[in-house]
């Protein structure tokens, strides 16, 4: 996460396939992501569908 853009990356561990539908999941709540004041985040999750390889 950047602070100053306020933008979160996430870097798969694993290179992701061409035409493949992904799922991304961010677990919110008490234990999990939280604002600065501690505040427990929702979840959320979305999906999205990679490009076909050249």
């Amino acid at each position: 996460y950047n602070a100053t853009t306020r933008v979160l990356t996430i870097n798969p561990s694993a290179t992701l396939l061409a035409s493949t539908q992904y799922r991304v999941i961010i677990t919110g709540g008490t234990t999990r992501i939280r604002d600065l004041a501690g505040n427990p985040l929702p979840s959320r999750s979305w999906t999205f569908t990679t490009g076909t390889a050249l």
